[in-house]
């Protein structure tokens, strides 16, 4: 249906963001981590429009307690996945909706990468794990899943309570069978029930066996 408007009539950015809220389905409690703006410093770069996609899709999913809070992000090799995993915790870390968040990858290479590039902008709120040495001052937790759980009594996920995370990201950059069978990723993501796996699309089996994963129920919500 189609009207012509005046200028006098034109609806008011509050009338068009209440229409967005209906037409998007926004709760109250949903509207503080949308309305949350990226990072964004004197460099000025901002996430392209895929990126965009991926970050509002996940944190509008997470604010919603969709899928109990389990999804999975698939995303080409060399499309940004650290930063859109950046984007994603920056928005739900400031809209107060998540308070303490682990970040969780398989390799030394990928954690001292994160903490030298995007996630540098969180300074003194992030910590990284080591030496199964835990302080819980901080509200970034950067870790191996082989850091948290290596077979042995004195695994240092034990020092967490299961509730001690409202956010815990899991990066595969391989993809998903790269740690197929992985015990100490299994312990831990049992322990702390991922909200998010990323992993690179590198093959058509591993998106093949990714969304297997997801009608079987491991993690529910494809964002693509």
């Amino acid at each position: 249906m189609e009207a012509e408007l005046t200028l006098a009539d034109f609806p008011s950015p509050n009338q068009l963001w209440q229409r967005y809220r209906a037409f998007k389905g926004l709760a109250d409690e949903v509207e503080p981590v949308v309305v949350q703006d990226y990072f964004s410093d004197s460099s000025n770069r901002a996430p392209r429009y895929y990126q965009q996609i991926a970050v509002n899709r996940a944190a509008e999913a997470t604010a919603r307690n969709e899928g109990n809070n389990r999804h999975l992000l698939v995303m080409a090799t060399g499309t940004g996945k650290t930063y859109v995993a950046f984007q994603i915790i920056y928005r739900l870390w400031k809209s107060g909706l998540k308070k303490r968040i682990l970040f969780l990858a398989d390799r030394t290479a990928l954690i001292d990468q994160t903490v030298r590039g995007d996630f540098r902008h969180f300074k003194e709120a992030m910590t990284v794990i080591k030496h199964k040495q835990i302080d819980t001052a901080y509200n970034i937790y950067l870790a191996l899943y082989q850091g948290l759980s290596d077979n042995h009594h004195d695994d240092a996920y034990r020092q967490f309570s299961p509730e001690f995370f409202d956010l815990a990201p899991g990066f595969l950059e391989a993809c998903i069978k790269a740690s197929r069978g992985n015990t100490n990723r299994k312990r831990v993501e049992e322990e702390f029930f991922l909200n998010y796996q990323v992993i690179s699309r590198r093959s058509k089996n591993s998106v093949s066996s990714s969304r297997r994963s997801i009608r079987a129920g491991r993690v529910s919500g494809l964002l693509s």
